[in-house]
């Protein structure tokens, strides 16, 4: 009786041992793996959300500015309407979120107003006050969101109307509907129950996808989200203070973001259920799992302590061997009993073990290759994408040939004209290689070996090629070939190329893997080089192109110095549309020309060369640059006006007198540095952009060069030029220019060009565009 309770309280201590080392660590790792598991999905989620609500306040920002642009423009060409009313519809026709537009005068009185059909809202005083205050200091406005209709906010916008150079004398009042800002939310939602609303900086609802008739104009500054912005806190992660009851019934979460310089409130919501999850499951089945490894363990912790004898002794030490992996141990028990039977079992598992360790090493040894086998198809594709060039590439898979099948020379052939033509080798010897360059023929009489790749499209393998009859024997005797193996370059199941990698000192059997890999080689060297060979084509259409846009700018005319800089922005095969020339008018006067088309591409270099032609034809008809400019833009408004952006800047220089005569049709401020008269300047804009308003009227300005002053042209490629998103400016490249003024002319546009690309880290934005232009000493 005795030894049975001790047995009983062994059996005991030991499951309570078992059971706590399984079920603590069990509920423990459960427990954390739920929580960092749901936080996780949280920051992913709000991630997410934190996406929509920038992207949708990006989108109304953009429309906000949009709208404030059409009126600039409108403000900027007024002077030029036949009918002021007409071009006030015609302006709301274009864009039918205006409401309303009007022209007040100073004192408030309207002088024309054009409405859409069933508007009768009228802005009140105040706002009007507002407004012309804020035109009469040449500033434009926005009033706060207007509840004036049922369900259809509005926003006054009013900009100040006056000639160029002169005090505003009007004031142009746009009545915006925001009901757009629906379009702008509804494109955003998720189908998951998430979608987006917008509130004005009261809290009042301007934009809602669900129930708008009841909605727009409602009092939601006491939602959650909407407190938090409007107490100017920052989003940073979803909170469970952000929880709020939808108009819909559903307990949803909010993340929210402030439009810039509006005040508006973006808030992006998604059900509870969605933003925090349930980790009552996760926990349960992790508890379920820890439970169920308690009860195993406590069984087989019963079993284990019912055999306190010998045999469990026995069972130690073979278990212990069979543990340090000495499979070939069998343990020796004959008790008639459970005992034996688990002996039987450990050896029966110790045969079992030697067997499964036999597949596994062989199943290892099969995922090692097919690794191996990966990572070389892995390399492969990252070295041939590592540059465009053709030869680049050639090299690439002629290298990896040779490499996949462990041998060391590769060579490869191209189709061209139907002919196969060397294209590179890899490993050959300077006499091999010459022998190989030879080697060029039609596919119509080429050797067996090379048709019958061609033909089967699929990898050949010559084992002695000596004394194969598909071999031409000069070929082999020149190469030295013993073994070979021949694959077909195949895209988009045409042949385009042939390759051969061979060895020169023993008779080998390339291994259906190595066959393998060298196709898959070959397949992705052909998509390569052909896409190479396109690139190659592409390029050299657009270096030509490219170069014949680009003036030769003599270095010296006159007593003026000349150096230009021209920089591409894209590797890619695309024509940019910064221009500039450099036109001898006559033997004392030179046309000065820097511009920007907007795009990229052959469309960019139609409307460049449309450009930059037309200017040539008109210098060289001898029109002062108002005469040319005017023209110019007539010419752009009626064939390419609404398509492009054109910005140009034109000016004739008296290379005797020093005088330039300029008109700056909207285009980059060109930088003057003076060292007699100590100042480094601006040019200021003369007009708007080129094909904006048909007869607008441009007023030209002169300068007169002192001895030694230097004029720079740029287009907005050195300005945007940009580092960890921090723009150079004009104010930095004004700088670089002034330190840099008193070198002679190349020094200035060589240093320019180097520093703005330091600047930008080798990585430019856009097309460069850069001249100098420098007054001679000996200038009168």
């Amino acid at each position: 009786m005795p030894s049975t309770n001790r047995r009983i309280s062994l059996k005991i201590r030991l499951l309570v041992v078992l059971l706590a080392a399984v079920i603590i660590p069990s509920v423990v790792i459960a427990g954390i793996l739920v929580r960092t598991g749901a936080e996780r999905e949280q920051r992913r989620i709000f991630a997410e959300m934190q996406a929509v609500t920038e992207a949708v306040s990006d989108d109304i920002s953009e429309f906000m500015g949009n709208v404030q642009s059409i009126l600039v423009t409108a403000s900027l060409s007024h002077a030029y309407w036949v009918s002021r009313r007409q071009a006030l519809s015609d302006l709301q026709k274009k864009f039918p979120f205006f409401e309303q537009l009007a022209i007040y005068d100073f004192s408030g009185h309207a002088q024309i107003i054009v409405r859409q059909m069933g508007t009768t809202w009228q802005p009140p005083q105040v706002l009007t006050r507002l407004a012309i205050k804020e035109a009469m200091a040449g500033r434009n406005y926005t009033s706060d969101v207007q509840f004036v209709m049922p369900h259809s906010p509005l926003v006054l916008v009013a900009v100040p109307i006056g000639q160029p150079g002169e005090p505003p004398s009007e004031v142009l009042f746009g009545v915006v509907s925001l009901e757009t800002l629906e379009d702008i939310i509804s494109k955003v939602r998720m189908g998951r129950g998430e979608y987006v609303f917008v509130v004005d900086k009261k809290g009042r609802v301007i934009a809602h996808p669900l129930e708008r008739m009841h909605l727009i104009g409602a009092d939601f500054s006491r939602l959650g989200p909407v407190r938090q912005a409007l107490q100017g806190r920052t989003d940073t992660a979803l909170a469970r203070e952000d929880i709020f009851i939808d108009p819909s019934g559903r307990e949803v979460a909010g993340v929210f973001r402030r439009v810039p310089n509006l005040g508006w409130i973006v808030v992006v919501q998604l059900p509870v259920s969605e933003a925090f999850g349930s980790q009552a499951g996760t926990f349960a089945i992790a508890l379920a799992w820890a439970f169920l490894f308690a009860v195993l363990f406590g069984l087989f912790g019963l079993y284990l302590v019912r055999r306190v004898t010998i045999p469990i002794s026995k069972l130690k030490e073979g278990a212990e061997a069979i543990g340090s992996g000495n499979l070939s141990w069998r343990i020796n028990v004959r008790t008639q009993d459970e005992l034996e039977d688990l002996a039987d079992a450990l050896n029966q598992m110790a045969e079992n073990l030697e067997v499964s360790r036999r597949q596994l090493e062989e199943e290892h040894d099969r995922a090692v290759r097919a690794a191996r086998e990966a990572n070389i198809l892995f390399r492969v594709s990252q070295s041939l994408v590592f540059s465009m060039g053709l030869e680049h590439r050639l090299m690439v898979v002629a290298r990896n040939l040779a490499d996949v099948c462990d041998a060391s020379k590769a060579a490869l052939w191209l189709v061209e004209n139907e002919y196969l033509k060397p294209a590179i080798s890899h490993g050959l010897s300077a006499e091999e290689k010459e022998f190989y360059a030879s080697w060029s023929l039609p596919l119509s009489t080429a050797d067996p070996m090379v048709k019958e790749a061609v033909e089967r499209r699929k990898p050949i393998v010559i084992h002695d090629a000596a004394n194969d009859p598909r071999v031409p024997p000069e070929f082999a005797a020149k190469l030295k070939l013993r073994s070979v193996l021949a694959v077909p370059l195949v895209f988009h199941e045409n042949v385009i190329g042939y390759g051969i990698t061979f060895t020169q000192d023993e008779l080998r059997r390339f291994t259906r893997r190595q066959v393998r890999l060298a196709q898959a080689v070959a397949a992705q060297g052909a998509v390569a080089i052909e896409n190479a060979r396109a690139y190659e084509r592409e390029r050299r259409i657009s270096e030509t192109l490219q170069r014949s846009f680009l003036p030769e700018v003599p270095e010296v005319i006159g007593s003026f110095q000349f150096a230009d800089r021209y920089e591409a922005a894209l590797a890619e095969a695309q024509i940019g549309g910064d221009f500039y020339d450099v036109i001898e008018i006559s033997p004392d006067k030179v046309a000065l020309v820097m511009a920007d088309v907007s795009g990229k591409g052959l469309s960019a270099a139609i409307h460049t060369a449309l450009i930059k032609y037309t200017v040539r034809a008109y210098a060289i008809e001898g029109l002062d640059p108002i005469g040319l400019i005017t023209r110019l833009n007539k010419a752009v408004y009626k064939f390419i006006g609404g398509q492009v952006f054109i910005t140009c800047f034109y000016g004739v220089l008296d290379t005797v007198s020093g005088v330039l005569e300029y008109v700056n049709a909207g285009h980059e401020l060109p930088l003057l540095n003076s060292s007699q008269r100590r100042l480094c300047m601006s040019l200021a804009t003369t007009g708007t952009a080129l094909g904006i308003v048909e007869s607008f009227p441009f007023t030209s300005k002169s300068i007169k060069f002192e001895p030694g002053d230097v004029l720079l042209l740029y287009t907005d490629g050195a300005t945007e030029a940009r580092r960890n998103g921090q723009f150079l400016g004009i104010e930095g490249l004004e700088e670089m220019f002034c330190q840099l003024a008193h070198e002679d002319a190349l020094y200035i546009v060589d240093q320019l060009d180097l520093r703005i690309r330091e600047y930008a880290k080798g990585v430019l934005h856009d097309d460069l565009a850069l001249l100098v232009v420098k007054a001679g000493q000996e200038l009168k």
